[in-house]
């Protein structure tokens, strides 16, 4: 899940976010114990959150973009695997992200390699690990 800061744009991964946020906050000398309980129970469980219970800890919590202090956006889902529609029906499909890079880094040699033109297709052939 990510959280986008409302005026910068920012993208921060909320795990991350509420981890580090927390964390700062359990060095702060005036909690209770009832507090310090509760944010520790948070880290513990943070991996098994859903979507709806990080957007509770977020509010709770009030955490904001660490950089700036601004608000941040609801929690949006966010994949790493690059979407493609497959076919005439377009299925979705996904290109594991290791091997869909070279797509963006190789476009300029194939430009090139095709006298500056479009070029029609790119295929890659070969291991990716």
């Amino acid at each position: 899940l990510m959280v986008k800061d409302k005026k910068t744009g920012a993208c921060f991964r909320l795990d991350h976010l509420i981890k580090s946020t927390l964390e700062k906050r359990l060095t702060v000398a005036t909690l209770s114990p009832d507090q310090k309980d509760r944010i520790n129970d948070i880290l513990v469980k943070l991996d098994g959150f859903s979507k709806d219970e990080m957007n509770e800890i977020l509010k709770e919590f009030q955490i904001k973009d660490p950089v700036h202090g601004n608000e941040l956006t609801e929690p949006l889902d966010f994949h790493l695997m690059f979407a493609v529609n497959i076919g005439p029906t377009e299925s979705k499909g996904y290109l594991r992200p290791e091997t869909a890079q070279g797509i963006f880094v190789n476009f300029k040699n194939l430009l090139k390699a095709n006298e500056m033109k479009l070029p029609l297709a790119a295929f890659q052939i070969g291991k990716a690990y």
